[in-house]
This record gives C-alpha cells, sequence and structure tokens, in this order.
C-alpha cells in the first residue's frame, strides 16, 4: 500500500485553481483600502462629482441599450485594460464594462481604478457591471441637462 493517498479530482481541482489564482497586487490591495466602509452612494457621488442626479439619471437610462464592450477577467488590472477602456469611451463616452467571476477585485475598487486612470465618471453599477460616462473632448454625442 502506498503512504500517500490517493488523490481524487477534487483535489486536483482544487489544486489547479490555486495554480491559476493570480498573485497578491499591492495596487488592489490599496484600492480595497480606499473603498472599505464606503456607502454606496457615497462611492458613487466620489467617482463622479460633477454629476447632479439627473446627470445619472439619465445616463443609467441611456445605458440600459449598452452591453458590455470591456470584460475583466483573471488578469485583473493592466495597461491593456486601461487602454480599451480609454478608447471605448473616446468612441462611445458612455460604456459597460464587465467583472467576470475571476476579476481579482471588486466592482469598488475597479471603479475607483478606472476613475483615477481615466478621470472617466462611474455612473452606477448593476451586479458586477459597471457604466463609465467621460464627455468626448471635441465632438460629444450625449448632452446632459443643465
Amino acid at each position: 500500500m502506498s503512504e500517500h493517498p490517493e488523490e481524487t479530482s477534487s483535489d486536483a481541482d482544487e489544486a489547479t485553481q490555486e495554480a491559476l489564482a493570480p498573485l497578491p497586487d499591492p495596487e488592489v490591495d490599496r484600492l480595497e483600502a480606499a473603498v472599505a466602509g464606503l456607502a454606496r452612494g457615497a462611492l458613487i457621488l466620489k467617482l463622479s462629482p460633477k454629476r447632479t442626479s439627473l446627470h445619472r439619471e439619465k445616463l443609467r437610462r441611456l445605458a440600459h441599450e449598452v452591453k458590455p464592450i470591456v470584460m475583466v477577467g483573471r488578469g485583473g488590472l493592466s495597461d491593456g485594460l486601461i487602454a480599451a477602456i480609454r478608447r471605448g469611451l473616446l468612441d462611445h463616452e458612455l460604456i459597460k464594462v464587465k467583472l467576470l467571476d475571476a476579476a481579482p477585485v471588486s466592482r469598488e475598487a475597479f471603479a475607483l481604478w478606472v476613475h483615477e486612470k481615466t478621470k472617466a465618471d462611474a455612473i452606477a453599477w448593476v451586479g458586477r457591471t459597471i457604466i463609465f460616462y467621460q464627455k468626448h473632448p471635441e465632438k460629444p454625442k450625449i448632452h446632459l441637462p443643465g
């Protein structure tokens, strides 16, 4: 008899998941700490300081038909991800970003990260989908009241 018990398929699955888990990221830790304890409303106000409730309401209505154009998965936060978000904002002004279950960051921390990197407003989130808005610098398509 072997001294090592046979490895079951669930043990192998757990080992695979651990091997695929992202390495700890100090940036993610910083972002998570920054949003810890903030209520949803307070965070949305922090991430869209120039937007009134009427602006956010109109943008949420417009975003209803919009499909997510960026998906965030296991790769987490990267320069390529920010480039894709910037491109989407420049092309559309209003975009949705979907955080997949494998994403190594919370939606709140992710929204803060995008806001810091792009200055785009995080308008709202539903589940793990976040709505971002940034007015086009030359040819705005969306006109907000006031």
